[in-house]
């Protein structure tokens, strides 16, 4: 995992999984860049459509997730963000 965080293009992976790794790496950092060429790529791996699919919403729920956990200045990578904790403990008409 570690390898793969690090560089999944160096990762000791195998084929399939490193064709996944850089399609949702183009996905998460430029999705609009996305082509039938990309999603037959992920065919031509072993991947079936319904994986395809699958990895697509995994990508973006994971970046929603992040942009909220980030708007909300919430604890990201073991950096603290106080913001969120604050506006929680400042608020009397928060629901316990």
């Amino acid at each position: 995992m570690r390898a793969i965080a690090t560089d999944y293009r160096s990762a000791p992976v195998d084929a399939p999984t490193r064709a996944l790794l850089a399609f949702a790496d183009k996905l998460s950092r430029e999705p609009w860049k996305i082509t039938r060429a990309d999603w037959e790529a992920l065919a031509a791996a072993g991947w079936s459509e319904q994986q395809r699919i699958e990895a697509v919403h995994i990508v973006g729920l994971f970046e929603y997730f992040n942009r909220v956990a980030d708007g909300f200045g919430m604890e990201s990578h073991g950096q603290r963000h106080p913001l969120l904790l604050e506006a929680l403990h400042a608020n009397p008409d928060r629901d316990p």
